[in-house]
């Protein structure tokens, strides 16, 4: 006999750690795309932050390469931007040519992959935009096919007790599926596109190719910037509250 009290607990205790797996794996593709790499993050009130970025589910984290200091004296290591902050970034650059020569092959590797994707990288890709499609319809089928499922095998009177963890993992799972699919931009992927930026300054006009997007940043490659007053080409983030996508480059 199945002992309930032993399954209820196993339950809790699997549900947890997947929960917590999960939402530990939750980064903007965006800012995933900028994990481990030199960066120079810029703000909405003028601070620029450089360094070595880590991208996590809760906020980034920016490890200095050279010594710093806070606003007291003190010497300091790193700075976090939490997500709640994200609404004062205004860009994130990569520049090219501060990459180490792995990092550069790796990201050429990356652009040339979008700029000419095989057959398997595009079906993923429409795998992935199928489920966006369907996401809030997601839910509602898992529990059907849990729910049948458990029937015909006569564990409905056991799974019952546990349905609040069972649906807890769900919820957890469909969230991690980014929500953010637009037919206008995703015909744009790989293309060179040009993008218009609104500041506080007035608005400024930014043409890269589009690598990706999500429902709050533009992931932009090969700009041409200004680096230590020199041209230079770089990849950036953009905030989507002051980027617009405005027309296919030519």
């Amino acid at each position: 006999m199945i002992d309930l009290f032993s399954l209820t607990l196993l339950v809790i205790v699997v549900s947890s750690l997947l929960v917590a797996y999960i939402r530990r794996r939750r980064v903007d593709p965006c800012l995933k795309d900028f994990d481990g790499d030199s960066i120079c993050m810029r703000f909405s009130d003028g601070k620029v932050i450089e360094g070595l970025m880590r991208a996590i589910s809760t906020g980034i984290e920016i490890k200095y390469t050279v010594r710093r200091e806070d606003d007291a004296g003190n010497s300091v290591s790193t700075f976090l931007v939490y997500k709640s902050e994200y609404t004062g970034i205004n860009r994130i650059d990569r520049i090219r040519r501060r990459l180490t020569e792995k990092e550069r092959k790796r990201r050429d590797r990356i652009l040339a992959k979008v700029h000419h994707p095989k057959l398997p990288r595009r079906v993923i890709r429409w795998v992935k935009n199928f489920f966006k499609t369907i996401r809030d319809s997601l839910s509602d089928i898992a529990n059907l096919v849990i729910g049948q499922t458990t029937q015909k095998l006569g564990l409905s009177s056991i799974i019952a007790p546990q349905n609040k963890y069972v649906s807890q993992v769900n919820q957890e799972l469909i969230a991690t599926i980014n929500s953010s699919f637009e037919e206008l931009l995703e015909r744009y992927i790989g293309n060179e596109v040009s993008v218009t930026v609104t500041v506080a300054g007035g608005t400024e006009v930014i043409k890269g190719v589009l690598k990706e997007y999500s429902a709050e940043f533009l992931d932009l490659w090969n700009v041409t910037t200004v680096d230590e007053d020199t041209a230079a080409f770089a990849d950036m983030v953009l905030p989507r509250r002051i980027a617009v996508v405005r027309h296919l480059a030519e």
